[in-house]
């Protein structure tokens, strides 16, 4: 039975393909203009991460779980630091909810969105902070150097392993 259906199916696609002139056709969906059809569950590099401060940062938000963080299959091991996943990592609290989500700029989805504001994947330490204006240094640690911004809702970083590596962070 599962013979003749192979055969079946192979048949009717060989016969598809004798035609001379024959050309796929469209799925319906594909013929919808652009603008009707579903947006895709993760950010494109035009359309930038919207970081929602004492929230969210992108698909991720605070308070998520690391099975629900899992279950966006987003996350891909740091090609550097084994412990860190790119384009997120994740930091968890004691009961196993998300309380600080960070981005490096480098393996970033496209440019950060805070409001109006846009921190571009190419931004430096320096020039990220000055668009944000508002940031305080930290002494710097043997990771590396951050400094807070908007009131410690938003931080950014760089390790000291890799200091061209921008990371901006969000914290609950």
């Amino acid at each position: 039975m599962i013979e003749r259906l192979a055969i079946a199916f192979l048949s009717i696609g060989l016969c598809a393909c004798d035609k001379k002139d024959a050309q796929p056709t469209a799925s319906p969906v594909a013929s919808q203009p652009a603008a009707s059809q579903p947006a895709a569950s993760q950010p494109t590099a035009t359309a930038g991460v919207e970081l929602m401060p004492g929230k969210s940062f992108g698909p991720l938000r605070l308070g998520m779980t690391k099975a629900e963080v899992d279950a966006l299959s987003l996350l891909k091991v740091h090609p550097q630091y084994s412990g860190m996943t790119i384009p997120f990592t994740v930091h968890y609290d004691d009961t196993g909810k998300a309380k600080r989500i960070q981005m490096s700029l480098k393996h970033a989805m496209g440019d950060v969105k805070i409001g109006s504001l846009i921190i571009p994947t190419t931004a430096t330490f320096e020039s990220a902070k000055t668009l944000l204006g508002d940031c305080k240094d930290n002494p710097p640690a043997k990771g590396g150097t951050t400094s807070v911004c908007r009131g410690g809702a938003v931080s950014v970083s760089f390790g000291s392993g890799s200091p061209s590596e921008i990371w901006v962070e969000l914290s609950g």
